[in-house]
């Protein structure tokens, strides 16, 4: 997974979310979707690490394989600044599994604003 594209970077501490549109590996969009299929995605530190995070993800319209990825402010306050994970989203049908999208997530700290006296 080494050649994963990044994304726009999540804060730490702030809730982070990004819509998104599935795709084949030659960039085509699958075309067989349903709204009843299980969606899912995993998130990991590395390649080959065990899975840090669960977030969110549900269908915006399964026919078309888009879907919204979401971290809750918690979800991204336990994860640390200037690292970049790997997220993989993938959906399941009748015990078999496909993928929708894998990327690069990096994370950047969240600007302190400071206070005059």
């Amino acid at each position: 997974m080494s050649k994963l594209r990044s994304i726009e970077a999540a804060v730490k501490g702030e809730p982070y979310r990004r819509r998104f549109e599935g795709r084949n590996f030659d960039g085509t969009v699958p075309g067989d979707c349903l709204p009843t299929d299980v969606i899912a995605a995993t998130m990991y530190l590395g390649e080959d690490a065990v899975e840090m995070i669960v977030p969110s993800v549900r269908w915006t319209s399964a026919r078309s394989c888009r879907f919204l990825f979401r971290l809750s402010a918690e979800q991204t306050a336990g994860l640390k600044a200037r690292r970049t994970y790997e997220v993989i989203v993938h959906a399941a049908r009748g015990g078999t599994s496909y993928s929708l999208a894998a990327f690069r997530l990096p994370v950047k700290a969240a600007v302190k604003v400071g206070v005059s006296a």
